[in-house]
């Protein structure tokens, strides 16, 4: 049951972290309009990743 309480709560913190990405996404839409880095997308969707990966670890150790 511990466990299934921390699958959650990882699953509310990556809601909060998508949220957050897609709330702070600058899209240009005239030309030399500035949009949000590159650089800085891709360090958001890094830690998304590392918080889906921390959460399927959660579940296969849940089945072993």
């Amino acid at each position: 049951m511990f466990r299934k309480e921390m699958v959650s709560d990882k699953l509310d913190q990556l809601q909060l972290a998508v949220d957050r990405l897609k709330s702070s996404l600058v899209v240009p839409v005239d030309p030399g309009d500035t949009g949000t880095p590159f650089p800085v997308i891709i360090q958001q969707l890094q830690g998304i990743e590392n918080q889906i990966d921390q959460i399927v670890n959660l579940i296969e150790l849940e089945d072993d």
